[in-house]
């Protein structure tokens, strides 16, 4: 999708899988959860997020890293992405009872 790899230091930890970073910018976008520390908080409260991205938990300054770095991506690779998000969280509010 056009993400590129992480190369770790031999003394670093494995870098995040890319996509469970873009789950995360996908529930906040639905969320309206905006702020990379509110993200991150909601890594650790939410049961929901929590399952949605296999229990890891980045900090603020990785998933900001991870928009920064990789909005071409998310954006260019994706051309419907603003006009499709919008309309999934109605079709998701209508099916939760929101």
């Amino acid at each position: 999708m056009g993400f590129k790899k992480v190369i770790a230091e031999a003394t670093g930890r494995p870098p995040y899988a890319a996509g469970d970073l873009l789950k995360l910018y996908v529930y906040g976008y639905l969320n309206r959860v905006r702020s990379s520390r509110m993200i991150e908080r909601e890594t650790r409260r939410n049961i929901e997020v929590m399952w949605l991205v296999n229990r890891v938990s980045p900090t603020y300054k990785t998933i900001a890293d991870f928009r920064r770095d990789h909005s071409q991506a998310i954006c260019g690779r994706m051309p419907g992405i603003h006009w499709l998000l919008p309309r999934a969280a109605v079709v998701w509010r209508r099916t939760a009872g929101y």
